[in-house]
């Protein structure tokens, strides 16, 4: 049987990056928290100017521990079942996230491990296409619609998939026709499961 090859986007598909960021804005200024779940539009921030934003992001590229401490999209089963994936040595599984700040890869490894990953490979890169391309991966989830529709195109072995959030709609047509839309991580790992048998 042929080794698997599985890529996990982070934020949007396993952590809450909007809720996280938001709470840590809305601290100095008392903004609505929002979660990915009720994130509307791609790089909108509801409530927040672009002070804040930028405000936002100096706060995460100085913080030793924002990444660790995001919450979860998925339940603790979920993580079981990726961690039994690459335990059982059928799949190897990368993190690949554009995560920036003090020690942005470190927090990340930090957080899978503390949500039962006991040896995640985080690879910090805003080249979703071009990471999959390179270690030749046989699956994908992300939930930025640009990073699943350049890699289907750059890396067309790769099977890429979006979890369906609002903020990342398009048309099916011509340009997403290679990209297989999942309502969870449970709906995509059971697509790779079903390849591995």
């Amino acid at each position: 049987m042929k080794r698997q090859v599985v890529m996990f986007d982070m934020d949007g598909v396993l952590a809450d990056f909007m809720k996280g960021f938001t709470a840590l804005v809305a601290q100095e200024y008392g903004n609505p928290v929002v979660t990915d779940h009720d994130y509307a539009l791609w790089d909108v921030y509801p409530g927040l100017n672009k002070e804040m934003v930028d405000h936002g992001w100096r706060r995460i590229k100085e913080s030793h521990d924002f990444w660790q401490n995001l919450d979860s999209l998925v339940s603790k089963e979920v993580f079981w079942q990726i961690n039994d994936m690459q335990e059982d040595g059928q799949v190897d599984t990368y993190f690949v996230t554009h995560r920036q700040g003090c020690g942005a890869r470190k927090q990340t490894e930090r957080w899978l491990w503390a949500h039962g990953i006991t040896s995640p490979t985080v690879v910090l890169s805003g080249n979703k296409g071009e990471v999959a391309k390179g270690i030749n991966a046989d699956f994908m989830i992300d939930d930025k619609a640009g990073n699943v529709i350049f890699t289907a195109y750059h890396s067309p072995k790769t099977h890429v998939f979006v979890v369906d959030r609002p903020y990342n709609q398009f048309k099916s047509g011509v340009v997403g026709s290679r990209v297989c839309r999942v309502k969870t991580v449970e709906e995509f790992l059971t697509f790779v499961d079903l390849a591995r048998r």
